[in-house]
């Protein structure tokens, strides 16, 4: 009987300690499966990286974010002086996007940085890190 209530005992701690280990999701969640990278070209020494990058608000309130990538790999390349490039709209002048409560959107974000002289990329990915910045 005590091995019976202490195996229980153990399952029920097991599934609690798991639920509580579970990841939560993020206020602002980039959805991999549904972005990628489109077209890259240099203008007047600048890279732009033309991706789509699809973004679900998992809070109850319209938000305002920026969004920048880390891309080490086109640095180590010769693509781009500086790893850390920013994000914009076309326009290639607003960096503040707005997303609606509970929405799930898909941008156009050109992500801008400057060029170190190798016309090449070294794939079609998106920069390995993305980041979202929530502001306030």
């Amino acid at each position: 009987m005590k091995i019976k209530n202490f195996t229980l005992l153990f399952l029920c701690c097991n599934i609690f300690f798991s639920c509580l280990s579970l990841p939560a999701p993020s206020d602002l969640e980039l959805i991999n499966e549904k972005s990628w990278l489109s077209d890259f070209e240099v203008i007047d020494d600048k890279v732009l990286i033309k991706c789509r990058i699809t973004i679900k608000n998992n809070t109850g309130n319209d938000v305002k974010y920026k969004i920048n990538a880390i891309s080490r790999d086109d640095v180590d390349l010769g693509l781009l002086r500086n790893e850390i490039i920013e994000g914009y709209k076309e326009d290639l002048v607003t960096d503040v996007f707005t997303i609606s409560a509970n929405e799930t959107v898909e941008e156009r974000i050109i992500f801008v940085g400057d060029f170190a002289g190798n016309y090449q990329k070294h794939d079609r990915l998106l920069p390995k890190t993305i980041n979202i910045i929530l502001l306030e």
